[in-house]
């Protein structure tokens, strides 16, 4: 976004007397001309703030960013760190003009490409998101993470073929990415090809052991075949990574499927303990002590997940769920509206704000 500032111009005026060569009024105009000179010149010498293109927000680094960009407002380095930060604040707008001009200002730079296209996906423009990848790959072709978001990108679109396509193609340049067979293993899965999925996701495993989301994604697979062998793998994920929440939970996701709630329960406070941030563990902690009629404990780690992650629906229906137990109907039909508000297919929420309503 520019803004252009223009200095005043003084327009002639019909009314102006045409003998300009009289002295007098000469010397008066000249004497006018130089205040009204004087008067603009001190204006512009009284600047606004610095904006560099862009409104001061009250966010330390991007107002830090804007008053650099004020000062050398084409560099695209920059304009990128100012769109990162745009983009963690949720201001995808600005976030993706940002990106426009460091990428006209410099088209071979390709992260610009990779953050343009998730601030699309996260402002609900799929398609464009898909078009930055697009042209990322063709000015990229043998950049394998390129490649890679590119993949991703298609997968979101639900379009596997190209996605598989685009894999093909990793692999053709690296056989031995891990990344490359976890991806695969993921599109398989969603197109309803399990057991090639879980072949890709056991490549991934093998090239990359520490590849931790490759291993949850076969464990759960494994599970939803029915397979004993799932608990296996969930434990050997642990194992490998003994502080990684995602593994942790998904061993504590296990447990609480197959009567082990109490072991469940122990680690999922373990997960919370290592990352607060981790909301799926509150939730599902907290069903647990719904199911063993632990209201107030279920309603703290409700609570917890409402405060941690506004956004997600689930917490203030499970914390709905326990006001109306409560029979504290005024908060209870706020969280179901709450609830429905980000999730319009929360079906029991919607039931449980008519139920309510009739109260």
């Amino acid at each position: 976004m520019t803004h252009n500032h223009h200095k005043p111009v003084l327009k002639s005026h019909s009314s102006l007397p045409t003998f300009l060569d009289w002295k007098p009024f000469k010397l008066a105009s000249l004497f006018m001309l130089i205040c009204f000179a004087f008067f603009f010149s001190c204006r512009e010498e009284k600047k606004e703030e610095p904006k560099g293109n862009f409104a001061v927000i009250g966010d330390e680094i991007v107002d830090a960013l804007t008053i650099a960009l004020d000062k050398d407002p084409l560099n695209d380095k920059i304009r990128y760190k100012r769109a990162e930060r745009l983009y963690t604040l949720k201001k995808y707008d600005e976030c993706i003009e940002d990106l426009r001009v460091a990428i006209t200002t410099d088209s071979l730079q390709a992260p610009y490409y990779h953050l343009l296209a998730d601030a699309f996906l996260d402002n609900n423009l799929s398609s464009r998101a898909l078009q930055a990848m697009q042209k990322a790959g063709a000015l990229f072709p043998n950049r394998i993470p390129t490649l890679l978001k590119l993949s991703e990108t298609q997968l979101i679109l639900a379009q596997y073929d190209a996605a598989i396509l685009t894999l093909n193609e990793i692999v053709r340049l690296d056989a031995q990415n891990a990344e490359a067979y976890f991806m695969l293993g993921t599109t398989l899965n969603e197109m309803g090809e399990k057991k090639r999925a879980i072949n890709a996701f056991q490549t991934a495993t093998e090239l990359d052991a520490k590849l931790i989301d490759a291993w949850v994604s076969l464990g759960n697979l494994y599970d939803e075949l029915g397979d004993k062998t799932a608990l296996t793998i969930f434990k050997n994920a642990v194992n490998i990574a003994p502080q990684n929440p995602t593994a942790i939970h998904a061993l504590a996701f296990y447990l609480q499927n197959h009567g082990q709630e109490q072991e469940a329960m122990n680690l999922y406070r373990k997960v919370t303990t290592l990352d607060p941030t981790y909301t799926a563990a509150y939730l599902n902690c907290g069903i647990l002590l719904m199911e063993k009629d632990s209201i107030d404990k279920a309603f703290e780690m409700f609570n917890i997940m409402v405060g941690t992650d506004p956004k997600d629906w689930a917490g203030y229906h499970y914390r709905g769920l326990i006001y109306a137990k409560k029979g504290k109907n005024a908060e209870a039909l706020a969280d179901f509206r709450s609830s429905t508000n980000l999730n319009p297919e929360n079906e029991e929420g919607l039931t449980m704000i008519k139920k309510l309503e009739k109260k």
